[in-house]
């Protein structure tokens, strides 16, 4: 199906998607407003089912990247394309509605006149082997993606304003961009652990442990583990709302006790725990994926396990944590708890859960 004016479309598919990608080239500052406004009035996909990429080439307003940052800090998966040599000039959006895909590609990037007053032409893909195949080009391309950073966003701002902002330059400014992440990461970790919020993310986050276990039921071997309270605690993770079901039923069941005492049992390798939980039938839950699990581990142990989500993720890559292939996500987890260890001792960060307070701090 053909379509000139996206605008209408894609709202309601913002506002009831599971699952979102977008890509464009060029995304302004009231089509990040917009974006942003939309996503808060979505009840169906939690942060974690949002995914951006977004590109600096064209190039996008610093605002806009500062606006797409705040999504990160909720957990979105925001990123910029950062590959050298490639002009990024796509405009595709694909949403997950309940069960099926829906996508649209075409000539109109994420703006006010791109997708309401330009004369633009999009097609509307609705064959499920087609969408699929606009997710596998989808995840590729994040494969170049960078995180944002308030760093890069001020270097970004100021060649802006130089005006050196053609292909040439922005080559240039990708690659020496590629070498400042890391350090501009660990450079804010370690500033903000010497600052005094410091002392309190540390009380916070043991009080909401400590919440957290009691939502759990860990002192009464998980048997009123409260799903509902769970999911919406958000210290460690905000879990959607969809998922809420599922666990509930696994309660009742005692599915989700089986689940938690097994994750409890230190007797058992991390890797092999992650494992069970996640494909052995006798322990796997509905809806309770590696980040219910990692949230679990990370209530009971904050200082052995780390939190699986887009954020990590997104720092991982940016550390240059690099994995070999093949492994299994038990033995991922394992390795990815080992990486984040030796940053905790390194910048005398307390836990786990206290980074990922910190990382929100920096909105990663």
């Amino acid at each position: 199906m053909i379509i000139e004016h996206l605008d209408l479309e894609l709202k309601g598919c913002f506002l009831k998607a599971n699952e979102i990608y977008v890509a464009s080239g060029l995304i302004s500052n009231d089509g990040a407003e917009n974006l942003v406004n939309l996503l808060n009035k979505n009840t169906c996909a939690d942060w974690e089912d949002v995914h951006i990429i977004v590109g600096i080439d064209m190039p996008t307003p610093a605002k806009s990247l500062k606006i797409l940052k705040k999504l990160a800090g909720e957990n979105a998966d925001v990123l910029y394309y950062g590959k050298k040599g490639c002009y990024f000039h796509p405009k595709v959006y694909l949403f997950k509605m309940k069960n099926k895909y829906v996508a649209y590609v075409g000539s109109a990037n994420l703006t006010t006149a791109g997708l309401g007053k330009n004369i633009e032409l999009s097609s509307k893909i609705t064959k499920q082997t087609e969408c699929k195949d606009v997710l596998k080009w989808f995840r590729k391309i994040a494969k170049d993606g960078e995180i944002l950073t308030d760093k890069m966003i001020s270097r970004y701002e100021r060649r802006r304003s130089q005006k050196a902002t053609n292909p040439e330059s922005m080559d240039e400014f990708k690659h020496k961009e590629k070498s400042y992440i890391a350090k501009d990461l660990v450079t804010s970790l370690k500033t903000l652990r010497l600052r005094k919020k410091y002392s309190s993310f540390c009380d916070d986050r043991k009080n909401e442990i400590n919440e957290l276990c009691k939502i759990i039921d860990l002192d009464n071997d998980f048997k009123n583990f409260k799903a509902a309270e769970f999911c919406n605690q958000g210290a460690l993770g905000h879990i959607i709302a969809f998922n809420i079901e599922g666990l509930e039923k696994a309660v009742k069941k005692g599915k989700m006790a089986k689940l938690c005492k097994m994750l409890q049992n230190e007797k058992i390798p991390i890797a092999e725990r992650i494992e069970k939980a996640l494909n052995n039938p006798r322990y796997k839950v509905n809806k309770a994926g590696i980040n219910v699990v990692s949230k679990i581990l990370a209530t009971m142990h904050p200082d052995k396990y780390f939190l699986w989500n887009n954020r990590s993720m997104r720092v991982s890559k940016a550390l240059g944590f690099t994995l070999p292939r093949g492994l299994s996500q038990g033995q991922k987890y394992y390795e990815y708890c080992k990486e984040y260890g030796k940053m905790l001792k390194k910048l005398k960060i307390r836990d786990f859960a206290v980074l990922d307070r910190m990382l929100y701090e920096l909105s990663l």
